[in-house]
């Protein structure tokens, strides 16, 4: 048998070594104390013998404490691989697990090479399963697409609370996540004065997410390492108090902040009243919390008002550039825009905004806007000059995540007895994902690729992943059916039919043009 065995150390932990022996035959070793700041780190090494019972000693001159020891056959498996490529079977939950446990074995040295999870569209329900552990470095989990790629859990509402209820706990430096949804489904609404339950506790560094949407309403998003850098482009992030808290050096670019409704009471006739605030920070670092390009979206339809954040510990710092404030957010953000005096008798090192717009484009920034804290008076209107300091390349000077999270044009493809015939561009792509009317058929890093499909018929696309794993828009594959033919013969059931100009069909319709029901549609 193959296997990775990997065991999740304690901080508290004195002991010098584990000796991990198989029938009496030393197979590993493994340190007796977690080598960082927070608890869960994980150490694991492949095995390969003839099987039988793992024991494992510990050394006398200290105590061994352990949270975790987990055992993942490599040799019969239920997902399919390609050299650094897992691909999970679609919509399993077990199966997305069993690869998650495999990488953080395989990933657990900081230089190791990258490894690409792959998840096609599909509900994966990890049931009431918390704190599910991502470790190993350099990582990528890459879904289908962000509406159609969920993972999702339902915690019982009694361990609600950041480290009990996460969905996720990372501590993977260099993770990467693109086109997912997930969910945190804790009953928030009946969970009493808190429901806590955090979608990523994320403890590494240089984490980047692209169209990734997190649901849940308190303590959402939360990043638990100081000294962290992170990076979130195009996302979606919902939550009603503290659902954005932490430390690092943390970039929202272009994403959208959707505040939820909260019930402040039991009384039924005052529900979706209470107060939301997005960012309860506890920066040290010098950018801490930079927003740039997001939209607020109040999904409460004015139903309790908004602020921008209040400080939690240290001297955080938290900045909005170039804000958008839809028609909701904007009649519900309170007068000061900020609590004045937050937790724990801290005051921010800085809190601020600069260009902050409406829905119709207009800058409706304060000319000045000061709030009172335990400490003073705080200005929190920047100038042209105090925002630029938060630009990106300042932000992260030694680092381009930015650049790394890009998508590529897909190359030209044509389709030919049975063949995809790949044209290769020089863009830097290092895969290709081929769909069939808008779903996964076929993964390749060739340039030629067999696949099943009806040139008469069916609609074949391509799309070409980044170095990060990361696939970019379709493009149509020439020698299958168009557009307008696939269109007009769904029309005739009556049938909405939607395609993007590159010929992928969607499930709906967000900003740009679009093909739906044979004619082009402006959707803005």
């Amino acid at each position: 048998p193959k296997a990775v065995v990997s065991v999740t150390l304690c901080r508290y932990g004195t002991a010098d070594e584990t000796v991990i022996t198989e029938n009496g035959n030393e197979i590993g070793r493994i340190p007796g104390k977690n080598n960082t700041d927070t608890d869960g780190e994980i150490v694991a090494f492949n095995y390969e013998g003839t099987g039988g019972t793992i024991t494992l000693n510990f050394n006398t001159t200290g105590e061994m404490y352990i949270h975790a020891v987990k055992i993942a056959n490599i040799a019969e498996t239920n997902y399919d691989k390609q050299g650094n490529w897992y691909f999970v079977k679609a919509g399993d939950a077990g199966s997305f697990l069993d690869v998650l446990d495999v990488v953080n074995g395989t990933n657990a040295s900081a230089d190791a090479e990258r490894a690409y999870i792959f998840m096609p569209n599909g509900t994966y329900d990890l049931d009431a399963t918390v704190k599910t552990a991502i470790s190993g470095k350099n990582i990528s989990i890459i879904g289908e697409s962000m509406e159609g790629t969920i993972i999702t859990t339902k915690p019982d509402i009694s361990i609600e609370g950041l480290g009990k209820a996460d969905m996720f706990q990372a501590s993977s430096n260099g993770l990467y996540l693109q086109d997912l949804t997930l969910q945190n489904a804790l009953d928030y609404y009946n969970a009493g004065s808190a429901g806590r339950a955090a979608v990523l506790q994320d403890a590494g560094t240089k984490t980047i997410g692209k169209n990734i949407t997190m649901l849940s309403y308190q303590d959402t998003y939360y990043s638990s390492n100081n000294s962290q850098q992170a990076y979130w482009e195009n996302c979606d992030i919902h939550g009603t108090v503290d659902f954005i808290c932490g430390g690092g050096d943390i970039r929202f670019q272009n994403t959208t902040i959707s505040l939820e409704k909260r019930t402040s009471s039991t009384d039924p006739s005052k529900d979706g009243t209470g107060s939301r605030t997005v960012v309860a920070p506890t920066t040290t670092t010098n950018f801490g919390y930079v927003f740039d390009g997001c939209t607020v979206v109040d999904l409460a339809e004015g139903k309790g008002n908004w602020n921008f954040g209040r400080t939690w510990q240290n001297q955080p710092i938290t900045v909005y550039l170039n804000t958008t404030l839809d028609d909701n957010a904007k009649a519900t953000l309170i007068s000061t825009r900020w609590i004045e005096k937050g937790m724990n008798n801290t005051d921010p090192k800085q809190f601020g905004e600069f260009g902050t717009k409406d829905a119709a484009g207009t800058d409706i920034t304060p000319a000045s806007n000061k709030i009172k804290s335990f400490g003073g008076e705080f200005e929190t209107i920047l100038n042209a000059e105090q925002a630029a300091a938060y630009s990106i390349d300042k932000m992260f000077a030694d680092w381009e995540p930015a650049t790394l999270a890009k998508q590529l044009e897909a190359p030209i493809a044509t389709f030919s007895n049975g063949v995809v015939t790949i044209t290769p561009a020089d863009n830097g792509a290092i895969a290709y994902l081929i769909e069939k009317n808008g779903e996964f058929l076929a993964f390749t890093t060739e340039f030629t690729v067999n696949v099943e499909a009806d040139p008469e018929k069916d609609n074949l696309s391509i799309r070409a992943a980044n170095t990060m794993g990361g696939f970019g828009e379709a493009k149509h594959i020439e020698g299958t059916t168009g557009i307008e033919k696939v269109t007009n013969s769904q029309m005739q059931h009556g049938e909405l039919v939607i395609y993007n100009l590159s010929g992928q069909r969607v499930s709906k319709a967000t900003k740009g043009l679009y093909i739906i029901n044979g004619k082009k549609v402006l959707v803005k």
